[in-house]
């Protein structure tokens, strides 16, 4: 052991040790609180977004191949954290309705419970209240597929701005794939 040090969160202590090869584990109350693995990195986070519990933290983890994962604990800090994504992402981001992944260029959605929503075969993800939007950059030129959606959430304006730049699709934060990815263009209807 080459280092050890102190990191306080909400007034827990936790108690942080790293080796001189850069690997780090945290402990709380002496016993391993992330996992019984060895993280190049350790982020401890509230998650404080409306929807989520209460003194709810996620734990974003950082392998030395600069792989990333993420643990959650919903009773802070009484419970040990579960794993709910696996140490094998580019880029983790989390949100109030579910948690954005990046992996080899494609991007994907998990939910808290560890889920997979949206399948990591996406260039771009857009979140709405009430739904996903998905877009795989594979434009058929001939294609002329349209969609009118009703979620004026979304914030689509930005997008039909723009050229098109892919294929569309829209899943719900169940995971249930709404519309095909066969649209050109995805517009946002008024309702008055």
């Amino acid at each position: 052991v080459n280092y050890i040090y102190g990191i306080g969160v909400d007034d827990e202590q936790f108690q942080g040790v790293t080796l001189s090869d850069g690997r780090v584990k945290v402990y709380h109350n002496g016993l391993p609180w992330i996992a019984d693995k060895w993280y190049k990195e350790i982020t401890i986070n509230s998650t404080q977004f409306s929807r989520r519990p209460i003194g709810e933290r996620t734990y974003e983890v950082m392998t030395t191949e600069g792989k990333k994962g993420l643990y959650i604990s919903t009773v802070f800090p009484m419970r040990d954290p579960k794993q709910i994504i696996p140490a094998e992402f580019d880029m983790i981001r989390t949100t109030s309705m579910a948690i954005g992944v990046r992996k080899d260029g494609k991007s994907g959605l998990y939910s808290y419970e560890g889920k997979i929503i949206v399948p990591i075969e996406y260039s771009r993800i857009i979140t709405g209240k009430k739904v996903i939007v998905v877009i795989k950059n594979e434009v058929e030129p001939w294609e002329d597929k349209y969609a009118i959606f009703g979620d004026k959430d979304i914030g689509l304006a930005a997008l039909s701005s723009r050229k098109s730049e892919g294929i569309y699709g829209v899943y719900s934060y169940d995971g249930k794939h709404i519309l095909e990815d066969i649209y050109v263009k995805i517009e946002e209807k008024s309702t008055g």
